[in-house]
């Protein structure tokens, strides 16, 4: 287990000690303050902006509440030990924080700029970007079954976001988005590296740059 999936295993260490960190011991059924999260780097735009944009990196490894946490660890889980075995150790951790980066910028452009955010979701969605890359480049060996059921999780994901306005839908289309471009730049396992590739890459800066200017 640890061999095959070191990197997914690693994030949910790392989620778990600053989830400790937080005092998310002690919180009970309620949440850790806003306050907490601030201090120990959540994204808030303010500060983001004004020379901060760490923020986008340390938010991703902050969670709110146990049930927050949870289903963050246990979607990571689920979707890491599909990915890693696929597309290798590195390249899952590459996918992962790039596509949660742009989620981040993508919070930060589109959000109201009073929204302390944090949470893992949108690098997990990055991971999702990952599987439904594979399943489309892939279906004609291993069927529809990994599409339908990656298009099914992001859309059943997507839909309880725009019931739930406390969830930044922002931060998770912009980890799907940064997930799929992620994995075009590093390339599928076993094929070359051609132009697409790097077409996909110029695609990924030119976004994050966009939403960067617009925040």
């Amino acid at each position: 287990m640890v061999r095959r999936h070191p990197v997914t295993l690693s994030l949910l260490a790392a989620i778990a000690i600053v989830w400790v960190v937080e005092g998310g011991l002690t919180v009970g059924g309620g949440t850790i303050s806003i306050q907490t999260a601030v201090n120990l780097g959540a994204q808030y735009t303010p500060l983001v902006v004004a020379g901060q944009p760490w923020r986008l990196f340390t938010a991703m490894f902050i969670h709110w509440s146990w049930l927050h946490i949870l289903l963050n660890g246990w979607s990571l889980y689920i979707v890491g030990t599909v990915v890693e075995p696929v597309y290798g150790s590195w390249r899952t951790l590459g996918i992962y924080l790039l596509g949660g980066l742009l989620g981040g910028v993508a919070t930060l452009a589109l959000m109201p700029p009073n929204v302390v955010s944090a949470g893992a979701s949108g690098a997990i969605f990055a991971l999702l970007g990952a599987v439904l890359v594979v399943a489309i480049a892939a279906r004609r060996r291993i069927g529809p079954s990994l599409l339908w059921w990656a298009v099914g999780i992001v859309g059943i994901n997507l839909l309880f976001d725009l019931y739930n306005p406390q969830i930044a839908i922002w931060d998770h289309l912009g980890g799907f988005v940064g997930g799929i471009l992620a994995t075009l730049v590093f390339g599928l396992p076993g094929r070359r590296w051609t132009w697409p590739n790097a077409l996909a890459g110029v695609l990924l800066i030119a976004l994050g740059a966009g939403l960067w200017l617009i925040a």
